[in-house]
């Protein structure tokens, strides 16, 4: 791992002290590394959006909208970052709506953090020419 170049993560979490904790957790990982995280949805796409990490690890509830549109939104503002959903729990048919709405996975929270580490690489490890649900070219590819 000493040539390769780490994973860059940001957490997205509405709880201040979850969100700062599993970033800090993430952060002591080999090979990830963690370019912020926010508990506002406007400054962390505006974040995702300048900055561009490899997965964005997400848990939110804004106001009226769903957590899908939501995750469309975010998937606009950060096309090239994968989104992984990260929460406390999922409704009936939650999952598939993320999927629709772009997100590569959708976790539970309380998995210990080397097991979300791993996770997180897998995700990266997929291909990326092209996202379908997103319509998104890989970087490689602009």
């Amino acid at each position: 791992m000493d040539n390769e170049r780490a994973l860059t993560v940001m957490v997205v979490d509405q709880h201040k002290e979850v969100c700062a904790v599993l970033a800090r957790s993430l952060e002591r990982l080999p090979g990830i590394d963690v370019l912020g995280h926010a508990t506002n949805l406007m400054l962390a796409a505006e974040v995702a959006h300048r900055l561009s990490p490899d997965v964005i690890v997400a848990d939110f509830v804004w106001g009226e909208a769903t957590r899908a549109d939501i995750l469309r939104w975010f998937g606009r503002m950060s096309p090239y970052s994968r989104l992984v959903v990260y929460s406390s729990y999922f409704r009936d048919g939650e999952r598939e709506s993320f999927e629709a709405a772009g997100a590569t996975r959708c976790l539970l929270k309380g998995m210990n953090v080397k097991d979300l580490g791993a996770e997180l690489r897998k995700v990266h490890q997929v291909p990326r020419d092209v996202d379908e649900r997103r319509g998104n070219h890989n970087k490689q590819g602009k």
